[in-house]
């Protein structure tokens, strides 16, 4: 069903791939400013080797890598899951079955975009953890490579810096829980991971420093960003925060039932933290499970359908609910049967209910999917390649907010309206309105123009005279988005520099005429 779906922006990161695989840089296009307009560089580095040996295909490429990476995750899981539970396969196999029929996991792992590399390093960070734990005495091998987990996790997303903390608070927690408070011991780990983590992090800022100019990517300035203050009202589960943890329980077992998980989520952590001699599968699942949830909720509000930025949580909710189940029956081993009938109910009642509520959202998704890469590569990639031949204009540029599909096809200089590839846009536009027009219309001076609902609203090119004395429209139409939600009424559409079509009024007319028909 989704085969032939990417979301835009997963062109983005192709782009930068391929550019950087060709000697450009990481740049959005060749010859720009080097500004970083991706918010996920490990998933841009892992495309590079596809596009180096000419083996890149956006509908194929990214979504079998996805689809390995999908089975490390799985096999991560599995492995967590057999060193709790013992030697039985069932409980990764109703875990993983679980998440493979969620929506949500199931669209973004195959949206071109970081999620399944980002699910990959969590669930690797998590099975180090776990196996270090099995040893009677720290493995500074292991030590390093969570550490080096831990880093490519916050690689491939900013705030996957997070899970940073989670080795250290599984260390802490397992020396005071533990009888031998050997603290020496774990001074030694703590040291040795602090250090590989820093000095891998520090190099990374270093590079970004020295590349790009900036300490935070460009997408943060953007998309803004967690404070302390959105992090405090995020665990006290203020106001919105409560009703956004309403939403996404609801996502997984439907609005009647969204309580009863909560539920299982304190149950699973009262009786990981109450049970001493409890695995550290148990909690190294529960710390990655609270940070994820923690993570999901302090995270801008995403555009984006079907809750893009709660894929760690689901990697590690169902999980840690099988945990809880098999952790409620353990009195039950005296009689296995009741036990084994019990956990089999469950697992029947829980795939049948996943299965019931996801899959048709899975369906409405593939017939109506958010801001797919094709429809952008061809109304502003190929349509805009298409208006400048034929107005006959050999070096036209053009400024646009969705650039994922139109950044990998269109052959003109391309602007980002969105400001993730531009450092003045993503600093002016709605915050310093005066800079953002004699920018665009001082400096820029694009060719083309194209706006519509949301960046019509918050672009308001009509307010300043430069736009209707410089640009005449190809087609236009009043905005009824920009009316409803802002209460203004303003024009979108696509327009064109009036001085690059002085003495082609003639293609222009007919260009026009052709789009009317």
């Amino acid at each position: 069903m989704l085969s032939h779906w990417l979301i835009d922006d997963a062109g983005i990161s192709f782009v930068y791939a391929r550019n950087l695989a060709t000697g450009h840089g990481l740049v959005s296009q060749p010859g720009m400013l080097p500004v970083e307009g991706y918010s996920n560089f490990l998933w841009v580095v892992l495309q590079v080797p596809f596009f180096l040996i000419g083996a890149f295909e956006p509908y194929l490429t990214p979504k079998l890598l996805s689809l390995a990476l999908v089975g490390l995750t799985f096999w991560c899981l599995h492995r967590m899951l057999r060193i709790v539970c013992g030697a039985s396969f069932w409980p990764s196999l109703v875990a993983l079955t679980l998440l493979s029929l969620n929506a949500s996991f199931v669209i973004w792992t195959s949206s071109g975009l970081e999620n399944a590399l980002y699910a990959a390093g969590l669930t690797t960070l998590a099975y180090i953890l776990v196996r270090h734990g099995q040893k009677q005495q720290s493995d500074l091998r292991l030590v390093g490579l969570a550490a080096l987990a831990a880093f490519a996790v916050a690689i491939t997303r900013p705030d996957g810096i997070l899970f940073g903390i989670v080795p250290v608070a599984i260390w802490v927690l397992d020396r005071l829980w533990s009888n031998r408070r050997d603290w020496e011991s774990t001074g030694k780990t703590l040291s040795v991971y602090t250090t590989i983590l820093g000095v891998a992090l520090a190099s990374f800022v270093l590079f970004r420093w020295m590349y790009f100019g900036d300490l935070l990517p460009n997408t943060y300035y953007v998309k803004g960003g967690p404070t302390i203050a959105t992090a405090v009202d995020a665990v006290s589960l203020q106001g919105v925060y409560l009703e956004k943890l309403r939403e996404l329980l609801t996502s997984i077992a439907g609005i009647q039932l969204w309580f009863p998980v909560l539920l299982v989520i304190l149950a699973f952590v009262f009786t990981t933290l109450s049970n001493l001699k409890q695995s550290r599968a148990g909690h190294a699942v529960m710390l990655m499970l609270l940070v994820a949830l923690l993570d999901y909720l302090i995270l801008p509000n995403d555009y984006m359908r079907e809750f893009r930025f709660a894929t760690p949580f689901l990697v590690f909710v169902y999980p840690a609910a099988v945990l809880f189940f098999v952790q409620l029956t353990s009195g039950l081993n005296h009689h296995k049967r009741l036990r084994v009938g019990f956990l089999a109910t469950a697992a029947v009642v829980g795939v049948a209910l996943t299965l019931s509520i996801h899959y048709p959202r899975v369906q409405m998704f593939a017939k109506n999917p958010t801001v797919a890469f094709e429809r952008i590569a061809q109304r502003y990639g190929h349509q805009f390649n298409d208006y400048a031949d034929r107005l006959g204009l050999d070096e036209a540029s053009f400024l646009v907010p969705d650039i994922g599909g139109t950044l990998y096809y269109s052959r003109l200089k391309i602007y980002d309206l969105a400001g993730l590839c531009d450092q003045v846009i993503s600093r002016t536009r709605g915050k310093n309105q005066a800079a953002f027009y004699d920018y665009v219309f001082d400096s820029l001076k694009p060719t083309f123009i194209h706006t519509h609902g949301y960046f019509t609203g918050v672009s308001k090119f009509d307010d300043d005279p430069r736009f209707l004395r410089d640009y005449v429209p190809i087609r236009q139409y009043a905005d009824e988005y920009v009316n409803r939600v802002y209460h203004a009424k303003r024009i979108s559409g696509d327009f064109v520099r009036l001085d690059q079509v002085s003495g082609r009024e003639s293609q222009l007319d007919s260009l026009r005429q052709g789009l009317e028909k």
